[in-house]
């Protein structure tokens, strides 16, 4: 559904909405319009992650002028995967609606343990081994060393993304941590990857925007790779 919220137009997914999620996008509009603080509470179940992804989403493309950026905290993985599933939803119908006016980046952020996808450290027993490994790898000294020693081990993925520099950037859409990580090789299924994004997850749903990046295979790999 779509409606006003004084001067902005709300793209709202869902055939209703509670009076509670329209009061709490009123005060969440008004406290982005007075660029102040906005402490608001409201009771499980009620919606409040679709009622604030959809003004501040709605709100950004009625105001291009000023840009919003919004950081959203979760406590858990899954709930940050709850979240940016909402967003999809929101986002498609945005897009429905829009077109590509509409387009916009969200990504799903965690620790090494969910992001990392070099197999030689991922693997490893908890999250902190997986800190240690990928600092053995990456770190500016390691890699300043290899530089003059070639046989000194280093992140072949995160030497790509570092070569790719400005190049490496992804195209808007909404990047899950399951979407971005993607392995899949499996009876003739295209294989898919994404080398700096999440964790090595399978996942059959390829989002649209991955699907018309050029590939090529991985470094020391037979895996192909979006880039």
């Amino acid at each position: 559904m779509k409606f006003q919220i004084e001067d902005v137009t709300v793209y709202f997914p869902y055939d209703h909405i509670y009076p509670e999620q329209y009061s709490y996008m009123l005060d969440l509009k008004r406290a982005l319009d007075a660029k102040g603080h906005c402490l608001l509470e409201m009771p499980t179940g009620t919606g409040k992650t679709i009622a604030l992804l959809s003004l501040i989403t709605s709100y950004a493309l009625c105001k291009p002028s000023n840009p919003v950026k919004l950081l959203y905290c979760t406590r858990t993985v899954h709930e940050m995967e709850k979240t940016l599933a909402e967003l999809r939803r929101l986002h498609k119908y945005q897009l429905d609606h829009l077109g590509p006016a509409a387009r916009i980046l969200a990504i799903g952020l965690s620790s090494r343990k969910n992001l990392c996808i070099n197999p030689s450290v991922v693997t490893a027993e908890n999250r902190d081994s997986v800190d240690a490994g990928c600092r053995k790898l990456t770190a500016s000294w390691v890699r300043a060393l290899a530089a003059e020693n070639p046989r000194v081990p280093t992140c072949e993925f995160f030497e790509s993304f570092e070569k790719a520099g400005s190049d490496g950037v992804l195209p808007p859409g909404v990047y899950t941590l399951q979407v971005i990580g993607m392995f899949l090789d499996f009876d003739g299924f295209v294989v898919f990857g994404y080398e700096f994004g999440d964790s090595v997850a399978l996942d059959l749903e390829v989002p649209n925007e991955l699907l018309h990046i050029p590939m090529r295979p991985g470094p020391g790999t037979s895996d192909w790779f979006l880039y």
